[in-house]
Protein backbone atom coordinates (compact mmCIF):
# COMPACT_ATOMS: atom_id res chain seq x y z
CA UNK A 1 0.00 0.00 0.00
CA UNK A 2 3.05 2.33 0.10
CA UNK A 3 4.14 1.99 -3.51
CA UNK A 4 3.46 5.64 -4.32
CA UNK A 5 4.44 7.15 -0.97
CA UNK A 6 7.94 8.46 -0.37
CA UNK A 7 9.14 9.60 3.06
CA UNK A 8 7.29 7.08 5.19
CA UNK A 9 7.82 6.11 8.80
CA UNK A 10 7.19 2.45 9.64
CA UNK A 11 6.47 1.82 13.33
CA UNK A 12 6.55 -1.75 14.64
CA UNK A 13 5.46 -3.14 18.00
CA UNK A 14 8.07 -5.84 18.57
CA UNK A 15 7.09 -8.54 21.07
CA UNK A 16 9.92 -10.74 22.26
CA UNK A 17 9.04 -13.97 24.02
CA UNK A 18 11.07 -16.15 26.34
CA UNK A 19 12.14 -15.74 29.95
CA UNK A 20 11.29 -12.04 29.92
CA UNK A 21 8.44 -11.12 27.59
CA UNK A 22 9.03 -7.56 26.49
CA UNK A 23 7.48 -5.11 24.08
CA UNK A 24 9.38 -2.40 22.25
CA UNK A 25 8.48 0.15 19.58
CA UNK A 26 10.99 0.22 16.75
CA UNK A 27 10.97 1.51 13.22
CA UNK A 28 12.51 2.90 10.10
CA UNK A 29 12.27 6.01 7.95
CA UNK A 30 12.17 5.24 4.23
CA UNK A 31 13.23 8.01 1.86
CA UNK A 32 11.85 6.19 -1.19
CA UNK A 33 8.55 4.44 -1.88
CA UNK A 34 8.51 0.75 -0.92
CA UNK A 35 8.21 -1.54 -3.94
CA UNK A 36 9.30 -5.07 -4.75
CA UNK A 37 12.68 -4.68 -6.41
CA UNK A 38 15.45 -7.14 -7.42
CA UNK A 39 18.11 -4.90 -5.85
CA UNK A 40 18.41 -2.56 -2.89
CA UNK A 41 17.46 1.09 -3.23
CA UNK A 42 17.05 4.22 -1.12
CA UNK A 43 19.69 6.66 0.08
CA UNK A 44 21.50 8.01 3.12
CA UNK A 45 18.37 9.83 4.32
CA UNK A 46 17.00 6.47 5.53
CA UNK A 47 17.40 5.68 9.23
CA UNK A 48 16.51 3.08 11.85
CA UNK A 49 15.25 3.88 15.33
CA UNK A 50 13.95 2.60 18.62
CA UNK A 51 11.18 4.72 20.16
CA UNK A 52 10.60 2.68 23.32
CA UNK A 53 12.34 1.74 25.58
CA UNK A 54 15.50 3.86 25.53
CA UNK A 55 14.86 5.95 22.38
CA UNK A 56 17.74 6.01 19.95
CA UNK A 57 18.18 6.93 16.28
CA UNK A 58 20.65 5.25 13.94
CA UNK A 59 21.45 7.44 10.94
CA UNK A 60 23.37 6.16 7.96
CA UNK A 61 27.11 6.51 8.45
CA UNK A 62 29.13 6.85 5.23
CA UNK A 63 32.71 5.55 5.22
CA UNK A 64 35.11 8.12 3.81
CA UNK A 65 38.25 6.25 4.83
CA UNK A 66 38.58 4.39 1.54
CA UNK A 67 39.64 1.29 3.49
CA UNK A 68 36.51 -0.76 2.78
CA UNK A 69 36.45 -3.35 0.03
CA UNK A 70 33.73 -3.33 -2.62
CA UNK A 71 31.61 -5.95 -0.81
CA UNK A 72 31.64 -4.07 2.51
CA UNK A 73 30.74 -0.83 0.73
CA UNK A 74 27.81 -2.57 -0.99
CA UNK A 75 26.57 -3.91 2.36
CA UNK A 76 26.94 -0.45 3.93
CA UNK A 77 24.79 1.06 1.14
CA UNK A 78 21.98 -1.49 1.39
CA UNK A 79 19.33 0.97 2.52
CA UNK A 80 15.95 -0.51 1.55
CA UNK A 81 15.15 -4.02 0.32
CA UNK A 82 11.70 -5.28 -0.66
CA UNK A 83 11.15 -8.78 -2.00
CA UNK A 84 7.96 -10.83 -2.29
CA UNK A 85 8.62 -12.46 1.09
CA UNK A 86 10.05 -9.58 3.19
CA UNK A 87 10.97 -5.93 3.44
CA UNK A 88 14.06 -4.69 5.23
CA UNK A 89 16.40 -1.81 5.90
CA UNK A 90 20.13 -2.03 6.54
CA UNK A 91 22.37 -5.07 6.32
CA UNK A 92 25.50 -6.64 7.70
CA UNK A 93 28.11 -8.94 6.19
CA UNK A 94 26.35 -12.17 7.24
CA UNK A 95 23.18 -11.27 5.33
CA UNK A 96 21.06 -10.21 8.32
CA UNK A 97 19.20 -6.90 8.32
CA UNK A 98 18.93 -3.92 10.65
CA UNK A 99 15.15 -4.37 10.58
CA UNK A 100 13.30 -7.01 8.60
CA UNK A 101 9.58 -7.81 8.46
CA UNK A 102 8.22 -10.95 6.82
CA UNK A 103 5.58 -10.47 4.12
CA UNK A 104 2.74 -11.50 6.44
CA UNK A 105 3.85 -8.86 9.01
CA UNK A 106 3.70 -11.46 11.80
CA UNK A 107 7.43 -12.09 12.38
CA UNK A 108 10.40 -9.77 12.34
CA UNK A 109 14.05 -9.62 13.21
CA UNK A 110 16.63 -6.98 13.95
CA UNK A 111 20.40 -7.26 13.87
CA UNK A 112 23.22 -4.76 13.77
CA UNK A 113 23.49 -2.97 10.41
CA UNK A 114 26.88 -1.92 9.11
CA UNK A 115 25.80 1.28 7.33
CA UNK A 116 23.72 2.49 10.26
CA UNK A 117 26.17 1.39 12.96
CA UNK A 118 23.10 0.11 14.80
CA UNK A 119 22.47 -2.37 17.53
CA UNK A 120 19.57 -4.86 17.41
CA UNK A 121 16.53 -2.60 17.82
CA UNK A 122 14.36 -5.02 19.81
CA UNK A 123 17.02 -5.77 22.42
CA UNK A 124 18.89 -9.00 23.06
CA UNK A 125 16.39 -11.21 21.23
CA UNK A 126 17.04 -10.69 17.55
CA UNK A 127 13.74 -12.23 16.43
CA UNK A 128 10.32 -11.05 17.53
CA UNK A 129 6.60 -11.31 16.93
CA UNK A 130 4.93 -8.28 15.40
CA UNK A 131 2.05 -6.88 17.44
CA UNK A 132 1.15 -3.85 15.31
CA UNK A 133 2.58 -2.20 12.21
CA UNK A 134 1.74 1.41 11.41
CA UNK A 135 2.95 3.42 8.44
CA UNK A 136 2.89 7.21 8.34
CA UNK A 137 3.50 9.48 5.38
CA UNK A 138 4.86 12.93 6.08
CA UNK A 139 2.43 15.68 5.00
CA UNK A 140 3.00 19.44 5.21
CA UNK A 141 0.56 21.03 7.66
CA UNK A 142 0.36 24.32 5.78
CA UNK A 143 -1.26 22.91 2.61
CA UNK A 144 -1.83 19.19 3.20
CA UNK A 145 0.55 18.13 0.42
CA UNK A 146 3.17 15.45 0.79
CA UNK A 147 6.71 16.63 1.45
CA UNK A 148 7.95 14.75 -1.60
CA UNK A 149 5.91 17.07 -3.83
CA UNK A 150 3.87 14.27 -5.39
CA UNK A 151 0.13 14.72 -5.31
CA UNK A 152 -1.97 11.62 -4.87
CA UNK A 153 -5.71 11.18 -5.01
CA UNK A 154 -6.04 10.59 -1.27
CA UNK A 155 -4.40 12.08 1.80
CA UNK A 156 -5.21 12.69 5.44
CA UNK A 157 -6.41 16.19 6.29
CA UNK A 158 -5.69 17.91 9.59
CA UNK A 159 -8.76 16.35 11.23
CA UNK A 160 -7.68 12.82 10.27
CA UNK A 161 -10.18 12.29 7.45
CA UNK A 162 -9.24 10.89 4.07
CA UNK A 163 -9.85 13.29 1.17
CA UNK A 164 -10.25 12.02 -2.37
Amino acid sequence: KCQRSKNTIVLVEAITTGNNNTTSTIGMFASHAWSVNPSSYGDGECFLFRANPNPKCFNWQPDFSGDEDFESQAVREQFMVAKNDFLAMGANSDGANGLRLDSDLIKGESHSALGFDSEPLAGFNKTFDVGVVEVYRLIREVDGKSIDGHNTTAFWDLQGFVND
